[in-house]
């Protein structure tokens, strides 16, 4: 697996929408935050398109991405928004990929289609904040991303104990992202293989059934089976079948998030790391997909290390 050169300062990050669309203030601030950082930003005239929820049609989109890929000054793609439509313009963009010239593409949640496609390419890619969240994001996640970015080596990831844990040692290649874009890219050419992996999953403003429903799926057709382990991030805003959560009766589940996702893993005899600091919540910490690890989960921590 390949991973993109080191960023140096005056580097062309390429600022792209492969989703949502974006406003002239998350592009202003986009422009700033990489400017303060010594990189040379740079943006398509369509970039402020709008098509409905789409930051322009998927044909625009798409050719966007394509450009900056093929651009011999382009250095990284970050991704701006997330929302949905990474996934309607992923066909048509392998053939304009080339690993033995990768480059890095950061963001998450939507971007997971994208993700998926540069690693069964062979090329590294970064699960980590979009533009439009590092407002928000944890100072400790930002600084360890731009470390990546610049050639250093991804620090452990150690953290707390959960009792829905399953203690063991394993080792594979990194694979994951949003679970809900995950579900929906199965039997496609950017599914990334599940064979030895260890998968990280997250997800945001889910049912609780529709958390079951995507799992039970993933067991049935023997995905989970073929796992090395399974590490579990931030499940956030999951809502339930509930009059506090909009429906005219109280249908609820009956089981929390986390006991779903535990439920069907129970039995796979790998290890599985629940509270895996990444995703929607309060903590993002940088992923470098498709590199290999080795997560240790006993009694006191998790702990995830780069190989």
């Amino acid at each position: 697996m390949r991973r993109p050169p080191a960023l140096k300062k005056g580097d062309v990050i390429q600022i792209v929408a492969p989703s949502r669309w974006i406003d002239e203030k998350l592009l202003e601030f986009s422009l700033d935050f990489l400017s303060a950082l010594e990189y040379r930003p740079r943006y398509s005239k369509t970039l402020l398109g709008r098509h409905g929820q789409f930051a322009g049609t998927d044909d625009l989109r798409r050719k966007d991405i394509v450009a900056a890929w093929r651009s011999d000054e382009v250095k990284a793609l970050w991704v701006a928004r997330g929302g949905y439509g990474a996934q309607r313009i992923v066909d048509g963009l392998v053939e304009h990929l080339n690993p033995a010239d990768p480059k890095w593409l950061i963001g998450f949640s939507d971007t997971t289609a994208l993700h998926g496609l540069l690693n069964n390419s062979g090329v590294c890619s970064l699960h980590a904040p979009l533009l439009s969240t590092l407002s928000n994001t944890h100072r400790e996640d930002i600084e360890e991303l731009l470390k990546i970015l610049s050639g250093g080596t991804p620090s452990e990831i150690s953290f707390h104990f959960n009792p829905l844990n399953i203690k063991g040692e394993a080792r594979g290649h990194l694979i994951g992202g949003n679970l809900s874009v995950l579900h929906s890219m199965i039997a496609t050419s950017s599914m990334p293989s599940f064979d030895g992996a260890i998968l990280f999953i997250e997800d945001v403003d889910e049912m609780l059934y529709h958390l079951d429903r995507m799992m039970m799926h993933l067991k049935r057709i023997g995905l989970l089976e073929s796992l090395a382990g399974v590490l579990v991030g931030g499940l956030t805003e999951i809502k339930d079948n509930i009059v506090d959560h909009g429906f005219s009766v109280n249908n609820p589940y009956g089981k929390s998030a986390l006991e779903i996702i535990s439920l069907h893993l129970k039995g796979l005899d790998v290890p599985v790391a629940f509270g895996m600091p990444c995703g929607h919540g309060d903590r993002n910490h940088p992923l470098l997909l498709g590199s290999e690890v080795f997560l240790k989960v006993d009694s006191s921590s998790s702990k995830l290390n780069y190989l």
